[in-house]
């Protein structure tokens, strides 16, 4: 029984197009594919200087003319401290001007290194990048728009964390690239048209009859997703029951999944993985029970 979000990355480890099945119904454009990719390459790559400022702002560089300006101050102090009351007397009075020349040049230079530094730590913070970034997102946010009519995905299209399988061919065999029950989660838009429940990655529509929906498979096992990818926190609202745990810095651990078992007539059978968390929203849309008996083999 193969997962009917399966990734080949055989070739390229970031590849993004699903393998073929019979119920794939729509396409995104290539054209429409490759702006919105265009947009996400710019991301990255805004993301990726963001980073860098933030990384500087952390541990920013000195300015030379801070320390040539306290340089400048050591020296303005050393012969006070040494001559004392003598530095204010006959030609001492010299050295005194000498100082004061020094203080002034170091107070300078002091200041112009000390705004200098806030100048480039508020760049970092609320600089133009970030200005930058919120239009990048703008224009996804509407090309993204674009994309979903051109699918025809209802706005009131719900959200569900799928469970793809994402593997590389080593002869006839497919390896996953993920071990120990992991699965790299991504969200995916789902809704009824008429009698059929229908998913779209926003690249590509599926379309399953309802006939074909043979029923539900219980995993009741632990599982890692790669990236919690919820508004709101794993440990909290609705997600507060099902006790998911970080397991790491972006990935959860949670209990319990479901397989929707899809096929027809003598095809083959496909599997469509849907975390506990996100059962419910599945419910809202069709109720299935649960498969009594099914002949598989594990991919």
């Amino acid at each position: 029984m193969k997962n009917l979000f399966s990734y080949d990355r055989t070739d390229d480890e970031y590849d993004l197009h699903m393998d073929e099945n019979p119920y794939i119904t729509a396409r995104l454009s290539e054209d429409m594919a490759q702006k919105i990719q265009k947009v996400y390459d710019e991301m990255d790559a805004e993301e990726e200087t963001l980073s860098e400022q933030e990384d500087r702002a952390l541990h920013p560089k000195i300015d030379p003319r801070l320390w040539i300006g306290l340089g400048l101050l050591v020296l303005a102090i050393l012969p006070v401290l040494i001559l004392r009351e003598a530095v204010f007397q006959g030609n001492g009075i010299w050295i005194a001007v000498g100082e004061l020349v020094l203080l002034i040049a170091s107070a300078v230079l002091i200041r112009i290194a000390e705004r200098k530094q806030r100048k480039s730590l508020e760049e970092a913070s609320h600089g133009k990048l970030d200005d930058n970034l919120d239009a990048t997102l703008n224009r996804l946010n509407e090309l993204s728009a674009l994309a979903d009519a051109e699918l025809a995905i209802p706005e009131d299209a719900l959200y569900v964390d799928v469970l793809p399988f994402v593997y590389k061919r080593k002869g006839e065999v497919r390896k996953s690239c993920l071990s120990g029950n992991r699965f790299d989660n991504q969200s995916t838009r789902i809704w009824r048209r008429g009698w059929d429940l229908c998913l779209s990655d926003s690249r590509m529509v599926l379309t399953v009859p309802q006939d074909a929906i043979r029923g539900r498979i219980t995993y009741a096992k632990p599982y890692t997703i790669e990236m919690w990818l919820k508004d709101t926190k794993y440990d909290e609202g609705q997600y507060k029951p099902y006790h998911i745990r970080s397991a790491g810095l972006l990935a959860c651990r949670a209990h319990t999944y479901y397989g929707i078992v899809i096929g027809q007539g003598s095809g083959e059978d496909y599997e469509l993985l849907i975390p506990g968390y996100d059962w419910p929203q599945i419910e809202k849309l069709i109720s299935i029970p649960e498969l009594d008996a099914r002949p598989r083999e594990d991919t």
